[in-house]
Formats: C-alpha cells, structure tokens, sequence
C-alpha cells in the first residue's frame, strides 16, 4: 500500500516475497531522496495535513422544539444552494470545517467526532453537489481513520450512478453495508429515483433512531439500515467520490412543536 502525504494513494499486490527486496530505486525529477525502513502497526501514518478534520457540532441542549408544520419542514427547497447551518451551536463545537470562499472540502474526507456523538435524536448532515458525470461516491460511519488494519464501519452508504438499467442519472443502486468481526455483512441494494441530480447540490441526512440508521436526500426519505454495530462506536466520517463537498455536521433531530414526530422521521412510521 502507498501513501502520499499521510493520505493513501494505492495498492498494489506484491509479486515476489518482501523478503528477496535487496535494493530501492528512485528515477525522475526528484532531489534530497530520504528512505527509512520501519516496522508499522497501522496505515497510513498520518502527517499534519492528513490529520482529520473535527466536525461541526451544533446540539445544543437547549434547542428542543422548532416551531414548523410537518409540510414546511418537507417542502423546504434545496437545489442550488448551501443549507445554512444554525447559529447556535455549544461553546465546546470546533471550527467550523469548511474553508471561507466555499471551495469544499477535500476528498478524501475524513471528519472526526467526540465518543458516543451517534445517538437516538442525533442526526449528521453532508451537503455537496453531485459532479456532472458522476459513477459512484460512498460515506463510511467508522471506528477509527486507518485503512489497514481494516476499521469496524457501522454503516457504508453507496449511491452508484453507472450500475442503474435505464432512466436518467439520477436513478441510482443503493447499496448499504456494514464491516465488523473482519468481514463484510450481507449486502443491502435497491434501485431508487434520487434527488442526487449531476451538477446539482443536496443535503444528505443521516439520522440515528433507536434501531436503524435512516437515511434522507433534500429532506425526503431514501432508506433506513438496520444497526449492525452500535453506532456509539463511530468516530470518524469518510466520504469519497464523485461529489464537491461543501460541509459536514453533527445537529439534532429536533421534535416538531405539538407533534409526536422529528424533523427527520420516516413518514411511513408517522403516527398522529
């Protein structure tokens, strides 16, 4: 495995034992060529500059209700823009993750969380904009930020564009998994019409309820995940592919004022 930076960059499988390596070649336009050879426990060895960006808190105690129809909170427009995140946030939260001209985030992105972040009522908002051919990009809800030894992934959420059979790009297979005891559990796919549009922004929702992760694009329900792992594990976001990532944050699923319902709630499962 190679990394650039702390980031890692490829793999490639070795054809002859590591052992009968006797001599290391560097060509090209490169100077001041350093090589140590060392014994590692984890990959990649994060440097500065690969050290994963803390995330956006914004769950405040105090915030509980909001004061919003059911219809409102669903109907809220989404396209071509960046959801502002709220202004209160706890005196703990870090900075605030995304650079001040709105470039995006760069990907790879890892984004860090304090223990125990993914509860019920919590819910952890990704907004970007899908590129304009795009193939695939994936979320992982992970312990830990190493690629090898492989981290437990509470939740792989995987839109891939290409593999649809017909209608526009934005009909996308879904794929949902989970990583633990060494392995990967049984797969979860269905072929949805996404609001995930090329060239189009979206606020992708993942929320934590008492048994599932459900997921929600421009606040309209996609899917749901049964836990696999608890989701009190998850430290670390990982997003990669084809998206511009524009912010990622930690806010609660706030209860609507005078109904028995969140913000975010599968509206199959609304009861009045």
């Amino acid at each position: 495995m190679i990394s650039v930076n702390g980031q890692h960059f490829a793999a490639y499988t070795h054809r002859i034992p590591y052992r009968d390596v006797r001599i290391l070649e560097v060509k090209g336009d490169v100077s001041n060529v350093e090589m140590k050879r060392t014994l590692v426990l984890k990959y990649p060895e994060r440097l500065p500059q690969s050290e994963a960006n803390n995330i956006e808190l914004h769950i405040d105690d105090g915030i509980n209700e909001i004061d919003a129809s059911v219809e409102e909170t669903v109907k809220i427009p989404h396209e071509w823009c960046i959801i502002s995140a709220p202004n209160t946030q706890s005196d703990s939260s870090p900075k605030r993750n995304n650079s001040s001209n709105d470039l995006g985030l760069t990907l790879p992105y890892y984004g860090a969380l304090p223990p125990n972040s993914l509860v019920d009522g919590r819910c952890l908002k990704i907004e970007g904009r899908v590129r304009l051919l795009p193939h695939s990009f994936y979320i992982n809800l992970q312990q830990g930020q190493d690629i090898w030894p492989h981290p437990v992934i509470a939740f792989h959420l995987n839109p891939r564009f290409s593999k649809a059979s017909s209608g526009a790009i934005g009909k996308a297979v879904v794929c949902r998994n989970a990583w633990l005891n060494g392995a990967w559990a049984q797969e979860e796919r269905s072929e949805f019409d996404t609001n995930f549009r090329p060239g189009r922004s979206f606020c992708l929702a993942i929320v934590c309820t008492k048994t599932s992760f459900e997921v929600y694009v421009n606040r309209q329900f996609m899917t749901d995940f049964k836990y696999k792992v608890s989701p009190e594990v998850v430290d670390t976001v990982y997003i990669q592919g084809d998206v511009k990532l524009w912010n990622v944050t930690l806010e609660k699923n706030q209860m609507i004022k005078g109904k028995n319902m969140r913000v975010y709630q599968n509206p199959w499962f609304f009861s009045e």
